[in-house]
């Protein structure tokens, strides 16, 4: 008996996984968005170049949340698009341009740093995933986190 239950309720999940349904309500007046262009339908002729490698944050108090905006620009021929940003640890939390940059336009990359329980000097590095010839760029920044006398 317990077989059967299991094998019918097996034969639900498995007709309702493989069914397709209809569009309901306005999702079937709503125009398709147009995908996000990646390498290969972009071109591979855009630059990412950073004002700088390396920011320096200066000396942070221990608990302290620091937001940076550090500034890229598009020095190649076509669309510059950044994929993804990953940062090298889970206190820096990186938010970039998603919208694709033209020729010589300018896009931003804001950090933000959370020092809480980090001490002396740190060095983090946020990734970026582009279509441009290098198609990886590493930015990086470094603080001193001073904890204060108790």
């Amino acid at each position: 008996m317990k077989k059967n239950i299991y094998l019918l309720l097996f034969l639900i999940v498995f007709a309702a996984c493989n069914s397709e349904s209809e569009p309901v309500g306005n999702e079937a007046q709503m125009p398709e968005k147009e995908p996000v262009q990646f390498a290969e339908e972009a071109g591979a002729n855009s630059k990412c170049v950073f004002e700088k490698e390396t920011y320096d944050l200066g000396k942070i108090q221990q608990g302290e949340i620091v937001k940076y905006t550090m500034k890229f620009k598009n020095e190649g021929e076509d669309l510059l698009i950044i994929n993804s940003a990953r940062a090298s640890c889970g206190c820096t939390v990186p938010k970039w341009t998603k919208e694709p940059i033209a020729k010589g336009a300018e896009g931003q990359l804001e950090v933000t740093f959370d020092s809480s329980g980090r001490f002396g000097k740190q060095q983090k590095s946020v990734v970026l995933i582009t279509n441009s010839v290098e198609k990886i760029v590493e930015v990086h920044f470094v603080a001193e986190i001073i904890v204060p006398n108790k």
